[in-house]
């Protein structure tokens, strides 16, 4: 029949359906699009550091990001089966979801989780630094200078590290540093100790060595030019017995002497009395086979016969009192 004709129209449930899904699948894949711009804005300005810092967030963003581009470009068949359509829009959700918490996390991570692994480095560089000012002095006169230069270089070195926000570096590396600077640092104030003990026992040595009138024949010295850490040797000449030899080290003073066994008992026994009376220094000198002085014996010990009138080789050792 010939002329104008109209119908009403109905799709089907299955094409309704259909069109239902491809509604979402578009609206997903907009809203996928943009998280995946989000996040690649997080990597824009997100600094090197920080990114190696929270590499596992990071790296698995980037898996995250690589799957976009095929699920994006897929053609949409609008043929294509109910089925086929929902299983589509099902993983979009899944990819929205998964984006969704990684931009989240990527979003902690450089807020809230920088700004307190920021303040805990700080606070673990500024307790470093105050390590090597404790040590540092002692450091320099018990130590290597190339070994003190290279702890100064590595805790410069984490300085950059914090700076360029790689925090997992920081910690990876302050904790040992600190813990070597500390062990030397204490074995040199142990030394400087010692060595100050020392000093002070030579200070008091060549005053009453000056007070019995000896004479020095040269001034105290390092065994090794310029080692702190060697034995100092100090001669002096006694006039009328001869001369004494004095080799200090950190613990022990030895003597060597060419006078006889009375003579030079009779003088180093002058020598402890006046260390003590008037620096508070003990001192017991012995010969190499312990023997000591003959006053210090009981009184109901005998000598023994000594026909031996060979120099005497003495040590003894000393402590401040």
């Amino acid at each position: 029949m010939s002329g104008r004709k109209r119908t009403h129209y109905e799709l089907s449930q299955e094409q309704r359906l259909r069109h239902e899904v491809i509604r979402d699948i578009e609206h997903l894949r907009n809203v996928v699009s943009q998280r995946g711009s989000s996040i690649r804005s997080i990597f824009q300005n997100t600094s090197e550091g920080l990114r190696k810092t929270f590499d596992h967030e990071f790296e698995e963003a980037q898996r995250w990001l690589s799957t976009l581009d095929d699920v994006l470009e897929d053609d949409l068949d609008i043929h294509a089966e109910v089925d086929l359509l929902t299983r589509m829009r099902e993983n979009l959700h899944r990819l929205l979801s998964e984006g969704n918490r990684i931009q989240t996390n990527l979003h902690t991570a450089t807020t809230q989780r920088r700004d307190e692994i920021s303040r805990q480095c700080y606070e673990h560089l500024t307790q470093a630094e105050d390590v090597y000012a404790q040590y540092q002095p002692v450091l320099k006169r018990w130590c290597d200078p190339l070994q003190v230069q290279q702890w100064r270089h590595r805790l410069d070195q984490i300085h950059s590290a914090y700076r360029n926000e790689e925090y997992s570096k920081v910690n990876d590396l302050l904790p040992g540093l600190v813990k070597e600077i500390a062990e030397r640092g204490e074995q040199a104030e142990r030394k400087e100790q010692q060595h100050q003990k020392r000093l002070y026992l030579l200070s008091a040595l060549r005053e009453v060595c000056k007070q019995l009138g000896f004479e020095e024949v040269q001034p105290p010295r390092y065994e090794n030019d310029s080692d702190r850490s060697s034995r100092i040797l100090y001669d002096v000449d006694t006039i009328d017995k001869g001369t004494i030899h004095f080799v200090i080290s950190m613990d022990l003073v030895e003597t060597e002497s060419a006078m006889c066994s009375p003579q030079c008992f009779d003088e180093f026994d002058t020598l402890s009395h006046e260390l003590l009376g008037k620096f508070g220094i003990q001192t017991c000198f012995a010969t190499e086979t312990g023997e000591t002085s003959p006053r210090l014996k009981s009184k109901n010990e005998r000598d023994i016969p000594d026909s031996d009138s060979s120099p005497q080789t003495t040590g003894y050792r000393e402590s401040a009192g």
